[in-house]
């Protein structure tokens, strides 16, 4: 059982008001973790924050029953793993559409480069077949 205020919070200005059966859990999103597996909890107060003239509650972690701690951190660090593949993943995956980009380009850098050698190859066949026929009307018209 998990006392509450009437907004539903539990206040805990100091670790002594921790009500006896509960524990301060105060890992990121851990609220959401121990709603997707339906452990009762409750958002601690810890404080309250002044801004814009005005007073809001500081929440920070949530207050969970002793005997429910062990399923949500296994349930935090299943999460956790999880995350970190699917970090992995995603940067595996970009790796490889990267490296598969730089060998297209280099793959179209080939086919360029070949295909202007070719070009200069036959402008200079080209040239020196101009350069002969040029040479060929010079010894006729000496003659």
């Amino acid at each position: 059982y998990i006392p509450r205020n009437t907004y539903g919070n539990v206040y805990l200005f100091k670790p002594c008001m921790l009500p006896k059966g509960t524990v301060h859990i105060t890992l990121p999103s851990i609220a959401k973790i121990a709603k997707r597996i339906g452990i009762t909890w409750a958002p601690a107060q810890t404080g309250w924050e002044v801004h814009c003239r005005k007073s809001h509650p500081l929440l920070t972690g949530i207050i969970i029953c002793e005997e429910d701690e062990e399923i949500l951190l296994e349930a935090f660090n299943h999460d956790v793993n999880r995350e970190i593949e699917r970090k992995a993943q995603k940067i595996n995956s970009q790796a490889r559409r990267n490296w598969f980009k730089l060998i297209k380009a280099v793959m179209v850098y080939k086919q360029v480069n070949g295909l202007e050698q070719h070009l200069s190859d036959q402008s200079i066949d080209q040239s020196n077949n101009n350069q002969s026929i040029d040479q060929s009307i010079d010894k006729s018209s000496n003659n």
